[in-house]
């Protein structure tokens, strides 16, 4: 009996010891592994779709990427606002879209012109894409990505209701909006199983009316809150407080014509399938008018010379490939706009090439002084305007 005590005991023993030296070991290597690397690169990003380019320059430059992901821009600004610029986990580089603007970001911390990170990387973007990111004449923050507004328009529905020539945009004419009236209670009335709206749009509305505005020379007499109540209130061809189910209800076919951006196309694409005919157009309202484009992103915060290699490396086609895959942006580089063995690997490559074809009336804007206020303000009309409904 004592020694099969004994026996257990010394089992046991060895069971333990063989568990603490493996788990020391591991501990070594990962320690060791740590100290090997280059440097270090702290990365702050709201796009998930950035991860797996960020990890693959770690393992082929052995410069370790520090990887903090963030739901959206300002819980990451807000975070930046609280973490002192001595800690060791401050970033090297954070993600932001063009809508926030840059004198805001200079605010919080010391921005690095592109230009002293690589002399050559300014000259690598087209202009109207990259002024988003300008501040005091100079570009801060190496574009990854662009995304434009878009019509889509379900043809299998609307086709049989509409004349040709007739115009498809929520900010139009009261003698539009009446037509739209007219066609969604007869759409509504052939099919009551479910209610139908003529427009839905998605949450980015600042996005929208200003783009209409951009259009139009920002000299428009309506207001956002006039129009905005002509939508939802008088025609009642939006549904209120229902921005976050726009996509679904149109891949759902609730909806004739969606307002969205490029970035939601594969997932369009997804929900879609070949259940039924859909048009993709720009936000315009005439072929000539100006498409305000935006985007992400990435501004140096703390430099160094791995950076540059970082950004050199997610230059090339096949990184840009992958990116522009997992995202669904539109490519910022030159380079790639003139490619199209590259762009018909994308899986939105179908209504990419299409949407390309009005590149030429891409415009950017450099972001103003209070360009976050301006589109909460936009969003909270929208909200009062539909909650009073």
């Amino acid at each position: 009996m004592k020694i099969k005590i004994l026996l257990t005991l010394s089992i046991c023993i060895v069971i333990i010891s063989t568990v603490y030296i493996i788990n020391l070991l591991n501990q070594d290597f990962i320690l060791n592994k740590d100290d090997d690397y280059n440097s270090t690169i702290n990365v702050w990003i709201t796009t998930p779709g950035l991860v797996s380019a960020l990890k693959q320059f770690q393992t082929e430059s052995n410069n370790r990427m520090n990887v903090r992901e963030f739901k959206d821009t300002e819980a990451l600004f807000e975070e930046l606002e609280l973490i002192d610029t001595d800690n060791s986990e401050y970033p090297n580089i954070v993600e932001t879209d063009s809508n926030f603007g840059m004198e805001e970001i200079s605010e919080l911390g010391n921005i690095v012109p592109l230009s002293e990170v690589s002399k050559s990387l300014p000259d690598q973007f087209y202009h109207s894409i990259s002024l988003n990111f300008y501040h005091n004449d100079s570009l801060f923050a190496f574009p990854v990505g662009v995304e434009i507004p878009l019509i889509l328009i379900n043809r299998t529905i609307i086709n049989n209701q509409i004349s040709t020539d007739l115009s498809l945009y929520p900010f139009a004419t009261e003698s539009q909006l009446v037509q739209y009236k007219r066609i969604q209670n007869k759409i509504d009335k052939n099919d009551n199983t479910k209610p139908f709206w003529f427009f839905h749009l998605d949450n980015n509305i600042p996005l929208y009316w200003n783009s209409y505005l951009y259009s139009h020379g920002n000299s428009d007499t309506h207001s956002f809150t006039d129009m905005w109540k002509r939508l939802i209130v008088e025609y009642e061809l939006v549904p209120p407080l229902d921005n976050h189910m726009a996509i679904t209800r149109f891949a759902n076919t609730e909806v004739g014509v969606l307002i969205t951006t490029s970035q939601q196309l594969q997932t369009i694409q997804h929900l879609i399938g070949n259940s039924f005919e859909f048009e993709v157009l720009p936000f315009i309202q005439n072929n000539n008018d100006p498409i305000l484009v935006s985007g992400n992103g990435l501004v140096v915060l703390r430099n160094s010379k791995h950076i540059k290699e970082l950004f050199q490396f997610m230059s090339s086609d096949e990184i840009q490939t992958e990116i522009l895959s997992k995202t669904g942006w539109f490519p910022t580089l030159k380079s790639l706009w003139n490619k199209p063995e590259v762009l018909h690997e994308l899986p939105m490559a179908k209504h990419l090439n299409s949407l390309l074809k009005y590149s030429g009336n891409f415009r950017g804007k450099k972001p103003t002084n209070n360009a976050k206020s301006e589109q909460t303000g936009i969003k909270k009309k929208a909200h009062k305007i539909e909650s009073d409904y």
